[in-house]
């Protein structure tokens, strides 16, 4: 048994399929698929039922599941602690952010990290957080942080804390809209955010509640447009709490703010790929910062334009 077979049999389970697994970890479907069948011939047991659905776990597969997991992240740890004794890591670590990198703390947590491994270097790239997930499912991202009320499966994640939100709309309309409850608020010109945006999707969800549709005018991707819509006197937005205080200090937007929304913060990684040395360091450097006094008061302070 090898522990490119261990690997290949996580993709497989977390997948559920031979196509996405086979390009998660960069194989043909018929070598992946014959990795599969060698590792199933030597433990004697099947592992997945194929189906027309694709591949799913028997009870020999969800049994032998974990420890696979557990025995890929012990051979990791022992390269991490290798790779600690020889004088540190090196090379390369992409990070996904989707907001601004004050608000992620993203400084502190790359001086930590280079501090510790002088010879790791993060790359930082924005994207959208409803693309992280297949980013790093794809290997562009070694990991990101993101914004979900539940993160994705198969992914392990590091949780961070949670981000309040609240209805921006023009000053133009303040008055009108402090006397309107949350059904009330659909009926008004909204700018909307593309689908799968974390920012709207505890908003989305209390309409769908309340049987009710938002009257969107606009839509973008953009928090930076987003803002510059409802600033200019177009319609109701939704926005990070933070953020949206700043804005209304500079007398730019009132804000709504009568039923608490939000989402979570979270760092995330392929689970298979957790114990990884640099991504045990990554997260090692963002636990410690996230931990430390006040750093939650921090973040929130940020208000610099992003991407939702």
């Amino acid at each position: 048994m090898e522990l490119y077979q261990l690997r290949s049999f996580l993709a497989v389970a977390d997948e559920g399929g031979l196509a996405r697994a086979a390009d998660r970890l960069h194989l043909s479907q018929s070598a992946l698929s014959t990795q599969i069948r060698a590792l199933e011939e030597e433990f004697g047991v099947p592992l997945f039922a194929r189906t027309p659905r694709g591949m799913l776990l028997t009870a020999q597969g969800r049994a032998l599941l974990p420890r696979a997991r557990e025995a890929v992240r012990a051979a990791q740890e022992v390269l991490f602690e290798a790779q600690r004794m020889a004088g540190g890591l090196v090379g390369d670590i992409s990070v996904g952010i989707p907001t601004d990198p004050d608000f992620l703390r993203v400084a502190a947590v790359e001086s930590l990290l280079s501090g510790a491994h002088p010879g790791l270097r993060a790359r930082i790239m924005t994207m959208m957080s409803m693309r992280l997930p297949q980013a790093l499912r794809e290997g562009e991202l070694d990991a990101g942080f993101l914004f979900c009320a539940e993160p994705p499966a198969g992914l392990d994640i590091l949780p961070l804390g949670e981000t309040s939100m609240v209805v921006a709309c023009p000053s133009a309309m303040a008055e009108r809209v402090a006397e309107a409850d949350f059904a009330a608020l659909a009926e008004l010109p909204w700018i909307w955010a593309e689908s799968g945006c974390p920012y709207y999707a505890a908003g989305r969800a209390r309409f769908a509640e309340l049987g009710v549709r938002p009257h969107a005018v606009a839509a973008s991707d953009s928090e930076e447009v987003i803002q510059s819509f409802v600033s200019g006197g177009r319609g109701l937005a939704f926005l990070r709490a933070d953020r949206a205080r700043a804005l209304e200090a500079e007398g730019r937007i009132a804000i709504w703010d009568r039923e608490p929304l939000g989402t979570r913060l979270f760092l995330g990684c392929l689970a298979e790929r957790r114990a990884e040395p640099a991504l045990c360091a990554l997260f090692e450097a963002a636990a410690a910062v996230w931990a430390a006094p006040g750093a939650a008061e921090d973040a929130a302070l940020a208000s610099a334009p992003g991407t939702p």
